[in-house]
C-alpha cells in the first residue's frame, strides 16, 4: 500500500506539472556535479503572497513606491527550527523575495543568508515589514544580494548600438501565477514589451524557481538547487533590423558596498565564512540548442525609473549603500527568441557545478526524498 501511494503521488504531481504553461519538470538524465555534497537536501517553503499591505508601508516611506500585488517568497534552512538544539553542525538559513515586472518596476529578487538558530525560524512577514520600515534584518543583516533584469537592446556585429532599439523589461499586464513541480516551486507571468518608438513589440515571460533538490530543469536547461533562487527570462519574437545583429540583455547584480569579489560572472560577498553570490549564466537556450553567451560585467548605477521601489527595499536588506554591477549579455547572432537565467545563492555556484549524467529516474529521486523524511 505504501509503495502504491508513493507511485500515485508521483503520477499526480507529474500531471500537475504537465498542466502548467511553464513546466518545472527536472531533466531525469542530468544533475549537478557534486550534488550530494554541495547541494544537499534542505528544509524549505515557498509560495506567492499578497503584496498589498507591503505596498502601503512602502508608500508611507517613499511616495511613488510600487510593490506588485503578488510576489514570490522562499526560505531554506539546514535543519528544521524545532530540531536545531539537537543539531551539531552549522545552522544556516536563506530567505528571498522575488518581484514580477510591473508598470513602474523591473523584475528583481533579493536573497539573504544568515547563520544561527534565529535564521531557521524567521517569519517572512516580519522580515519584509522590517525591511520596508528600515528596521534591522537580524541574522540576515549584511548577507544579502539582489538581481534585476533591466532591458533588451539590438547591437551590430561590430558592437554598435542600433538606434531606438531599447526595450525596458517592465509592463502593466503581468498576472503572476504559482507553479508546482515534483521538487520545485515557482512563480511565472508574461508581460508585453515595447520600445519607445512602439515599432518592436515582443513578449517576455519572467519565472522564479526554487527547488528541494539539485538538478537541471528541462525548461531553459536551468540549474536549480536547495541553495539558490533562479530568475528565468524567456523572450519571444524580438524584431532585429538585420539578421546578422544580436540582442543584448542588461542585468544588474547588486550587493551592499564593502568587501566584494568577482568569480567569473558571479559577484560574491562573504557572510559568516560562507560565499553569498549573485551570478549571470554563461549560456542561453535558443530553441533546443544551448549556446554560449558573451558576458561583460562593469560598475554602474541603477536607472532612475527603478530606483524608487528598488532602493526603498534593497538599501535596508543589503545593509546600507548599494554597489551595482551592470551585466551586458550578448546573445547569438540572429537569435530573436531565447531563454536566459541569472541566479542568487550561497555556497557552491550552481553555474560552476556543471552537469553530470543522472542514473536515477525522477520517480526514484522522489522515493529517496520521501524516505529521507521518515
Amino acid at each position: 500500500m505504501f509503495r502504491f501511494s508513493l507511485i500515485a503521488v508521483a503520477l499526480v504531481a507529474a500531471v500537475a506539472v504537465a498542466d502548467q504553461e511553464i513546466s518545472l519538470e527536472l531533466d531525469g538524465k542530468l544533475n549537478l556535479t557534486d550534488a550530494a555534497s554541495d547541494f544537499a537536501f534542505r528544509w524549505s517553503s515557498a509560495g506567492l503572497i499578497d503584496g498589498s499591505k507591503y505596498n502601503q508601508f512602502c508608500q508611507l516611506i517613499l511616495p511613488g513606491c510600487d510593490i506588485p500585488v503578488k510576489f514570490y517568497t522562499w526560505s531554506s534552512s539546514s535543519v528544521k527550527a524545532e530540531t536545531a538544539d539537537k543539531y551539531k553542525g552549522t545552522l544556516d538559513g536563506m530567505i528571498a523575495a522575488a518581484f514580477p515586472p510591473s508598470a513602474h518596476g523591473f523584475p528583481f529578487a533579493i536573497m539573504a543568508y544568515g547563520t544561527g538558530k534565529q535564521s531557521l525560524s524567521v517569519d517572512m512577514s516580519s522580515w519584509l515589514l522590517g525591511i520596508l520600515t528600515h528596521q534591522s534584518s537580524g541574522s540576515f543583516e549584511g548577507g544579502a544580494v539582489a538581481m534585476a533584469a533591466l532591458s533588451l537592446e539590438e547591437y551590430t556585429p561590430d558592437g554598435e548600438y542600433v538606434d531606438d532599439s531599447l526595450i525596458l523589461i517592465k509592463g502593466d499586464d503581468c498576472s503572476p501565477k504559482e507553479l508546482d513541480g515534483l521538487f520545485t516551486k515557482g512563480m511565472s507571468c508574461g508581460v508585453s514589451l515595447n520600445n519607445v518608438k512602439k515599432d518592436n513589440d515582443c513578449k517576455a515571460t519572467v519565472t522564479y524557481v526554487t527547488s528541494k533538490t539539485a538538478g537541471i530543469l528541462k525548461y531553459g536547461k536551468t540549474p536549480v538547487s536547495p541553495r539558490s533562487i533562479d530568475m528565468i527570462i524567456e523572450v519571444e519574437n524580438f524584431k532585429l533590423h538585420d539578421s546578422k545583429n544580436h540582442v543584448r540583455m542588461n542585468l544588474a547584480l547588486i550587493t551592499a558596498s564593502g568587501d566584494i569579489d568577482y568569480d567569473g560572472n558571479a559577484k560574491i560577498i562573504m557572510k559568516d565564512g560562507e560565499k553569498v553570490y549573485v551570478a549571470a549564466s554563461g549560456y542561453v537556450m535558443v530553441g533546443d540548442e544551448r549556446a554560449e553567451v558573451d558576458v561583460k560585467v562593469e560598475s554602474g548605477s541603477l536607472p532612475e525609473n527603478i530606483k524608487q521601489t528598488f532602493e526603498a527595499i534593497a538599501s535596508v536588506a543589503l545593509g546600507g549603500s548599494l554597489d551595482v554591477s551592470l551585466v551586458h549579455v550578448d546573445f547569438p547572432e540572429g537569435a530573436t527568441s531565447f531563454i536566459y537565467d541569472p541566479a542568487a545563492g550561497s555556497g557552491a555556484n550552481v553555474y560552476k557545478a556543471g552537469a553530470s549524467t543522472l542514473s536515477l529516474s525522477l520517480l526514484a529521486l522522489l522515493l529517496c526524498s520521501l524516505l529521507f523524511l521518515f
